[in-house]
Parts: C-alpha cells; structure tokens; sequence
C-alpha cells in the first residue's frame, strides 16, 4: 500500500472518528427528559400548594377525614424521589451542583412529614375536644340553671370564651381561661346530681382545648412556612442555568458538525430554533404553574372565607369584618346592628332526624337569612347551628324588623318538621364612643350584649326577638 493511501487513509479515520466525537456531543441532551424532569418540578411545586390547602381545610374542619392529605403526602413523596433522577445528560459537576438542593429539599421532606403527622394527631385531638366540649357544657349548664344558675351561667360563658380563644391565640384570654377552669376544678361541693366524672371530663376537654390549641397554631404555622417555594425555585433555577449551559455546549459542536459537513447556515438555523422552542416550552410551564398558584390562593382565600356547608361567610371573616367596621365606626360615628340567631331544639331535630336532614335544616335558615337582608348587610355561621348577621347604619327598630322578617320565613317554611328561631338584637352608635376605644373590647362587648339577648329569648320560651334594653 502506498505511504499516501495510508495517510489518506488514516486521516480518513482520524476525520470519522472526529465527526462521531462532535455528532455524539451535539446530541447529547434528551428533550424528553429535560421537560420530564421539569414536569416533576411543576408537580412538586403545585403538590406543596395543595398540601398547605388542605391543611387549612382540615385546620378549619372542612375536611371529614385524612385521606386527602395522605394522598398529597404520598405523590408528593413519589416525586421527591423522581426529583433525584436527575437527566443523564448532566454530567458530575453539573449533579454536584444540584445535589446540595436537592438534598436540603429532601431533608425538608421529611420535616414536612414529621409536621403532618404532628398536625394530624394534634388537631384530631382538638377537634374531638370541640365537638364535645360545647354540647356537653350546655347541657350541664341547662342542668344546673334551675339550682346554680350563676354556676350555670359561668359555664356558659366558659364555652363561649373558649370558642372565641379557639379563633385567636391571646396570651391574656388564655391565663384567664386557665384559671376560670382552675377555680371551676376546685369547687368543693357540686349540685346534687351533677356527675363529680362528667364534671371533670367536661372540664378536662376545656383544658385539652386550651393545650393542644397553641400546639396546633404552631406546628400549622410551621407546616406553611416551610422554606419549600424558595427552594425549589432556586433548584429550579440552577437547572435551568445548568441545562441552558448544556444547550451552549450542544449548539457549539453542532456548528462545528455543520461546518464540517458544510451545512453551516442550516446548523445555526436549527440550534436557533431548538433554543427557541425549549425557551418557548419553559415560558409556557413557568406560566402555567403561575397561573395555577394564583388559582390555589384564590381557592385558599375563598374557602377561608365561606361557609362550606351554608355558603354564608365563616366566623374568621367575621371578625375579621368587624375589626374593620368597627374602626370605621369610631371615625365616623355610625351604627351597627348585630343579630345572633340560634335554631331552637335542633339537637332534637339531629336526633331525630340525623344530622343530613339537620344539614338541610341549617341550609335552609342560612338561605331565610340571604333573603331577608341587605347587600351590604353581613350574615355568617357563627358556629354550629348559630348565625349572625351585622346591619350596617342600621336602626334599633330596623334591626328588630330584619330579625322578625327572618324569624317569620324560618317559622313558616315548609318541611318535615318544623323549625323556629330565637333572635337577640344588640345594637351600637358611633356617638356614644370614644375615639381611642378598644376594637377588641367593644366587640367582645356587642357579641356579649347580643348573646345575652339571644339568651333571654330562649329562655322566655324562644322563636321570639329580643332587643338589648341598651345600646354600645
């Protein structure tokens, strides 16, 4: 063989294995599996959304059981380890850059699980002591009004205050309830018939209450703030950052290919393009997971909001309101009315009936309450089978005919049983307060003044309206 033919020869071979080297590195990243890999991110991250919403659900009693949280839990624990599958095509230094972030998700991970499973037990607790607590202290103060009734009336102020606590996690209210519960466990001599074992049990919910109430506040607090958002999109990011340095190395070997094999303004056309459609595809998930975390908070703050069962809004916003319209009543010296209604005997009706028809029941009056007020009136779920209703600018006879109005429809509405309400009207005027008068204290005050009307319409044989004799 001439010595020429060998060098052309080898030269050949020294050429093909050049081409293969640079057509192998300019194929070396797998589309599928870099928007693979982004995928897992997106549905971490919208996972991560969900978890925290249905841990408000289940916070707020919104959710009958765990399975829906358990099943975040689960998928969630399916793509973190999917996560760490990062694309082949990323070599040891790119990984070593990833690997710190997705190791401290990881670890963040198992925090989450341990806050979840915290959270489940706790509010589990809490929630069974509320269910209880109300029911049981009622009927003890309703034993004790004919013999005790300011024992009687300690007990039901004692339910009220812990329902309220239950909303707001004061330092002060709780050392008072602590040693309300404290002077009631030390009673030397109880009613003759009161059960020395339910009255500790019933007293003993109280302070599980009171205990598990602040433990629940903060292993919720924890869960939705944990550094999660953060960092994933830092991981995310340093993907990006890592795979766009990939797309300039794969588009530099190309352009070398193309030059090769003389196809240099169709190699560049094609890199632009493959650059822009992977640009295209990430704005295109960036936008969605956007779209969808604006659409988890909308849900997040409507359900925070509303009522599941009778779509009037919650006792949070309530207060929330109040606070509001409050300060504005102070400024600008108006009135507010405020009617707490209350369904007579609709224990009897849930014994009777179950609580599904009890459900309708309560569906039914909230609907009697949407269309006996105005726009700008506030009705809410104050708690079990409990409304309020706040009548902004409001006089003392209109608050009275609104509640009348209410009362009539609920009396005269068709069913398999019929239902009445007592309604207490308490009123307050903007006039008779100082400017720097305490929010809190005045609403705790209208609250209280309503309740107690509430009270004595019951107690003067119920489906009737009381008025407050005096006005905040």
């Amino acid at each position: 063989m001439k010595p020429g033919l060998v060098r052309i020869l080898m030269a050949g071979l020294v050429g093909l294995a050049l081409l293969g080297l640079v057509l192998d590195r300019s194929r070396m990243v797998d589309a599928d599996e870099h928007y693979r890999y982004l995928a897992e991110l997106s549905q971490i991250q919208e996972l991560e959304v969900s978890l925290n919403e249905m841990i408000l659900r289940a916070r707020h009693a919104y959710l009958n059981n765990y399975d829906p949280l358990v099943g975040i839990m689960n998928r969630l624990r399916e793509s973190v380890e999917a996560m760490g599958q990062v694309p082949r095509f990323f070599g040891a230094t790119d990984r070593t850059q990833l690997q710190p972030l997705i190791e401290g998700y990881g670890v963040l991970h198992k925090e989450r699980e341990t806050l979840v499973e915290n959270f489940k037990s706790d509010n589990a607790v809490l929630h069974n002591s509320l269910s209880f607590f109300p029911l049981a202290i009622s009927d003890m103060a309703r034993e004790l009004m004919p013999v005790r009734p300011q024992l009687a009336d300690r007990l039901q102020q004692l339910a009220r205050d812990i329902l309220i606590f239950n909303l707001y996690s004061q330092v002060e209210m709780q050392q008072r309830l602590e040693h309300e519960v404290g002077s009631l466990r030390r009673l030397k001599e109880l009613p003759a018939g009161i059960d020395p074992v339910a009255w500790q049990r019933v007293l003993r919910h109280a302070e599980v209450i009171l205990e598990y109430k602040k433990e629940l506040d903060h292993t919720t607090s924890a869960n939705l703030n944990l550094p999660t958002r953060d960092l994933l999109l830092r991981l995310q990011n340093r993907y990006q950052a890592i795979y766009l340095e990939a797309m300039k190395s794969v588009g530099n070997y190309r352009l070398v290919l193309y030059l090769m094999t003389i196809v240099l303004g169709a190699g560049m056309a094609y890199s632009m393009i493959h650059r822009y459609n992977a640009t295209v595809a990430l704005r295109q998930i960036n936008a969605e997971l956007e779209q969808k975390v604006r659409d988890r908070t909308a849900e997040l703050e409507r359900v925070a909001m509303t009522d599941e069962l009778t779509g009037l809004y919650t006792r949070r916003f309530i207060f929330e309101w109040l606070r509001k319209d409050v300060a504005g009543i102070l400024r600008t010296q108006g009135r507010l009315g405020c009617l707490m209604l209350d369904i007579d005997h609709f224990k009897k009706v849930n014994d009777s009936y179950g609580h599904l028809f009890g459900d309708e029941v309560l569906r039914r009056v909230a609907h009697n309450i949407r269309d006996s007020i105005r726009a700008a009136d506030i009705a809410g779920r104050f708690g079990g089978e409990e409304f309020i209703v706040l009548l902004p600018e409001a006089s003392t006879a209109g608050a009275v005919q609104v509640a009348e109005k209410i009362r009539r429809l609920v009396a005269a509405a068709d069913g398999e049983v019929e239902v009445t309400i007592s309604v207490g009207v308490a009123m307050c005027d903007g006039h008779r307060l100082a400017a720097d008068h305490d929010v809190d204290a005045f609403i705790n005050a209208l609250l209280q003044m309503a309740d107690e009307a509430l009270y004595r319409a019951k107690k003067q044989g119920r489906n009737q309206v009381v008025a407050a004799a005096e006005t905040l």
